[in-house]
């Protein structure tokens, strides 16, 4: 359970350091305006629904194939730690309530 600020932006730089891995790009994890997780890299991004598979809205200047393969490892990093993303979620959702 996250409780405090320090805490939540540390969850969310560890989430960053594991996607930019992931896709070998640097990336930031955040929580687009419409509510869902967003994953911004270089001048793209994609936001993903709760369920952290259904892609919401792409905004991304590249091939389509490396698309294709950027979301689907995306999609699998966030299923093999979803635990962390939905706690990142959740944090987003509760922050005025951090200390």
């Amino acid at each position: 359970m996250i409780t405090t600020k320090s805490e939540a932006i540390e969850l969310e730089n560890e989430l960053d350091a594991l996607v930019s891995e992931a896709i070998k790009e640097k990336s930031t994890v955040s929580m687009a305006l419409t509510g869902r997780l967003k994953i911004n890299f270089g001048d793209n991004y994609i936001s993903f629904e709760r369920d952290f598979k259904t892609v919401d809205y792409i905004d991304y200047h590249g091939s389509y194939d490396s698309l294709s393969e950027i979301i689907k490892t995306i999609q699998k990093t966030m299923a093999e730690n979803v635990e962390n993303f939905v706690l990142l979620i959740n944090t987003y959702e509760n922050r005025n309530k951090l200390l």
